[in-house]
C-alpha cells in the first residue's frame, strides 16, 4: 500500500481483536532434488520478509476509545520462523487441528511461518515434500493481499503491499483529537446509515439450525484436499460459486445420510470490493449472505446459487459496498474493538487464487491451500486455486459435524 496515515480502518481493527478469526496458508513445495536445511530455509525465508513493509508493521492499540496504528515491529523476521519436527502429512495436519487457532497478537506477533521438511503421503505430490504454513493476524491482510505476500516470499513479485508505519507512538494530542472528533464523526455518518438502511445493504442474516451450534469448547478438525482446477470448471460460473455450490451439495448430501433436522442454511461469503481512494486498508472485505437452497436438486441448487452470488458480486463492486465501508469507519473505536461473539452462525465459505509461480530455493510449488483457525461458523470452506490447483479446506467443530471425513468425501463428490 502506498504511505499515507497509519490508522488502521474500521475493518482492520475489527479483525485486530477478532483472534478467532486469524488465517493459515498452507504451500507444499516438492520436487526439487535435495532438500534445503533448515538453517538455509530460514535464512532465505527471513531475508524476503525482512523486504515485505507489511511483515514489518505491529499494531500498537493504546487506547479503547481511538484507533489502533501501524508502528514499526523490531523482532527480527527470523524469530518468527520455526522448524515443525513431523513425518507425514497426517501429522501436519494433526498440528493444525492443535494451533490453527493460536492467538496471533498483532500487538505482539502479527505472524508467523512454520518449516516441515520431509513430509511425506502429501496428497497432490510425490515423494517426501517442504510444508511452509504460514499464519498470520487478520488485521494484517486478507485473502488476497497475503497473496501478494506469498509471491513475496517465495517468488519473486512486488513487495511493496504494506501500511504506513512512521508513528511509533500515539500522543495526546493524537487522543483528544480523535475523542473530540466522535460527535462529529456521528453527525456525518447518519445521513448515510439512513440510505443503507433503506436498501438493506450489507445486512446478515444468521440462520440457526441443526449445522450451526453455538461455539463452546469443541473440537475442531480440519481437512485439506488438492483438485484438479478442471473440477472446478462448471460452465458459466466462476470458481467461488463452483465452491459453494459443491459446499451446498455436500451438505445436503450429508443431513439425508445422518437424518439432520436442517431444511435452511445460510452462507456468509466475504467478497473484495473497491475502497476508492483508500490506500491504507489491509481488509477490503464485504459479508453477503447466499442461501444453501438445500431442498431444491443439484442442478437447481447450482442455478439459485449461481444468480445470488452475480447479485452478491454486483453489490461489492457498487457504491453501497463502498458507503458500508466508509460508513463502519466513522464508527467510534469502542464500538469496533471486540471479539466475535461465539454464537450461532452461517457456514462460511469464500474462495480467491494465489498468484504465482512460486518457489523456496529452487523447489517449486505443487500446490498451495489455507483457511481460518477458529471462526465464529461451526463450518468452514475455503478454496484456493494455484497453478492447475485448486485446495479445498474445510474445517468445523466436531459437535456440529461428527463425521468430518463423510462431510469432505461429500463435498469432493459432488
Amino acid at each position: 500500500m502506498p504511505r499515507c496515515t497509519a490508522k488502521l480502518s474500521a475493518l482492520d481493527t475489527s479483525f485486530a481483536h477478532s483472534r478467532t478469526l486469524n488465517p493459515f496458508s498452507i504451500y507444499v513445495f516438492g520436487g526439487g532434488g535435495n532438500p534445503a536445511s533448515f538453517e538455509q530455509i530460514r535464512e532465505v525465508l527471513a531475508q524476503r520478509a525482512s523486504e515485505i513493509p507489511l511483515l514489518g508493521v505491529k499494531v500498537i492499540s493504546p487506547s479503547p476509545w481511538i484507533y489502533p496504528r501501524w508502528t514499526i515491529d523490531p523482532t527480527p523476521s527470523a524469530e518468527k520462523i520455526r522448524e515443525l519436527d513431523v513425518a507425514s502429512w497426517e501429522e501436519v495436519l494433526a498440528w493444525l487441528q492443535d494451533h490453527a487457532d493460536d492467538d496471533i497478537d498483532p500487538r505482539s506477533r502479527p505472524w508467523r511461518l512454520v518449516v516441515a521438511r520431509g513430509v511425506s503421503a502429501v496428497p497432490g505430490a510425490s515423494g517426501e515434500c517442504t510444508v511452509v504454513i504460514t499464519q498470520h493476524s487478520h488485521a494484517l491482510a486478507d485473502g488476497m493481499a497475503w497473496s501478494e505476500v506469498a509471491l513475496g516470499l517465495f517468488g519473486h513479485g512486488p513487495t511493496a503491499i504494506g501500511p504506513d508505519a512512521t508513528v511509533d507512538r500515539v500522543r495526546k494530542l493524537d487522543f483528544v483529537r480523535e475523542l473530540a472528533g466522535i460527535p462529529v464523526d456521528i453527525a456525518r455518518s447518519c445521513r448515510p446509515l439512513i440510505r443503507l438502511a433503506k436498501t438493506g445493504a450489507g445486512r446478515i442474516h444468521n440462520s440457526a439450525n441443526a449445522i450451526t451450534h453455538p461455539q463452546a469448547a469443541f473440537d475442531r478438525w480440519i481437512r485439506v484436499v488438492p483438485l484438479s482446477k478442471d473440477v472446478f470448471k462448471v460452465p458459466g460460473e466462476t470458481v467461488t460459486t463452483s465452491a459453494v455450490w459443491r459446499a451446498a451439495v455436500g451438505i445436503d448430501r450429508y443431513r439425508r445420510k445422518f437424518d439432520l433436522d436442517v431444511s435452511e442454511l445460510s452462507f456468509e461469503i466475504p467478497l473484495s470490493i473497491r475502497r476508492g481512494g483508500e490506500t491504507n486498508v489491509s481488509n477490503a472485505l464485504v459479508l453477503r449472505e447466499v442461501d444453501a437452497a438445500l431442498e431444491e436438486d443439484d442442478n437447481t441448487k447450482l442455478a439459485l446459487i449461481g444468480a445470488a452470488m452475480s447479485e452478491a458480486r454486483l453489490f461489492a463492486r457498487g457504491s453501497e459496498a463502498q458507503l458500508a465501508a466508509q460508513v463502519a469507519d466513522l464508527l467510534p473505536a469502542r464500538l469496533v474493538q471486540r471479539d466475535v461473539p461465539p454464537k450461532a452462525a452461517p457456514v462460511s465459505v469464500s474462495s480467491y487464487v494465489r498468484r504465482g509461480p512460486l518457489e523456496l530455493l529452487g523447489t517449486p510449488c505443487v500446490w498451495s491451500g489455507g483457511g481460518v483457525g477458529r471462526d465464529n461458523a461451526s463450518l468452514s470452506v475455503r478454496a484456493i486455486g494455484y497453478g492447475d490447483t485448486v485446495a479445498m479446506s474445510v474445517s468445523g467443530n466436531s459437535h456440529a459435524i461428527e463425521h468430518p471425513d463423510v462431510l469432505v468425501d461429500l463435498m469432493m463428490g459432488a
